[in-house]
C-alpha cells in the first residue's frame, strides 16, 4: 500500500506519495516548514528554521500515532493535511456515455489510457488492457509508473496479478538504478529473458519473477480482497 497526503492552506493545495508513516511526517515537517503559519513564540517574532522544523515534527507525528483509520485529517499549525491509503495499482477510472451508446473509460492519472465498451462490465474488462498497454509504453520510455489518485466513488481497474508483478520487478531495478543488463548478470541469463520478464504481454511464470525480485532485494506480498458487490 502507498499513502496520498494532501494539503489545503491559504497556500493552496499540493499532493504528495509517501511509502510509510515516517515519510507522512518528512512530507509534512518539510512542508510545513515552507508554508506553515501560527508557530508559537514567546515574543511574536518568526522562528528560525531549524526550531520551526522541530515543532512541525514534533506536531507532524500526530498523523502517525493514530494510524488507521483512513482517511484522516488534522490541522497543524494553519495547513490541513489529509492521509489516505491506496493501493498503489489500483487506477481510478471515468465512465461516460459516448454518442455512439458505448460507454467511454479514461484514466485520469494515466495520460493516453482510454477505451470503451457495449457496457460498463464490457468496458472496464477492455480497460486493464488499456492501462496495462500504456503503463508498459512508460517502461520502455524508462519512466515512473504514475501514481493513482484516491478514488473516492469512482470505480477502479488494476493490472492482471502477473503484469502487477513485472511492474513491481521494474520499480525495483528502477530504485537500483539497473539496467536490463545490470539484472541478466545478476541472475546470469540472457538479457533476452530480462527483456521477457519486464514485457506486460509475456507469460513469464511466478517463480521466474520471484528470482528477478530477490535478486533486486525485493519480495512480494500477495493478498486477497472482497470483491465490492455489483
Amino acid at each position: 500500500m502507498t499513502f496520498i497526503v494532501t494539503r489545503r492552506s491559504e497556500a493552496g493545495e499540493d499532493r504528495w506519495n509517501a511509502a510509510s508513516s515516517s515519510e507522512i511526517i518528512d512530507v509534512v515537517v518539510r512542508d510545513l516548514v515552507e508554508t506553515g503559519s501560527g508557530f508559537p513564540t514567546e515574543d511574536g517574532s518568526p522562528l528560525a528554521r531549524q526550531d520551526r522544523e522541530y515543532a512541525a515534527r514534533a506536531a507532524a507525528v500526530l498523523l502517525r500515532v493514530d494510524f488507521p483509520p483512513f482517511p484522516k485529517t488534522k490541522t497543524i499549525y494553519g495547513n490541513s493535511y489529509t492521509v489516505e491509503e491506496i493501493d498503489r495499482f489500483t487506477y481510478p477510472v471515468e465512465l461516460k456515455h459516448d454518442d455512439n451508446g458505448t460507454i467511454l473509460v479514461i484514466f485520469p492519472d494515466v495520460p493516453g489510457a482510454i477505451t470503451f465498451g457495449e457496457d460498463e462490465k464490457d468496458a472496464l474488462e477492455h480497460a486493464v488492457d488499456a492501462l496495462e498497454t500504456m503503463l508498459l509504453a512508460r517502461m520502455l520510455d524508462r519512466k515512473d509508473m504514475p501514481a493513482p489518485s484516491p478514488a473516492g466513488e469512482r470505480p477502479t481497474v488494476r493490472p492482471t496479478l502477473l503484469a502487477t508483478l513485472k511492474i513491481m520487478l521494474y520499480q525495483a531495478m528502477r530504485e537500483r538504478r539497473w539496467r536490463k543488463a545490470d539484472l541478466a548478470r545478476a541472475l546470469g541469463v540472457n538479457p533476452r529473458q530480462v527483456d521477457r520478464l519486464l514485457d506486460l504481454r509475456h507469460a513469464s511464470t511466478v517463480r521466474q519473477l520471484e528470482q528477478a525480485l530477490a535478486a533486486c532485494g525485493k519480495r512480494a506480498d500477495v493478498s486477497a480482497h472482497e470483491l465490492k458487490a455489483a
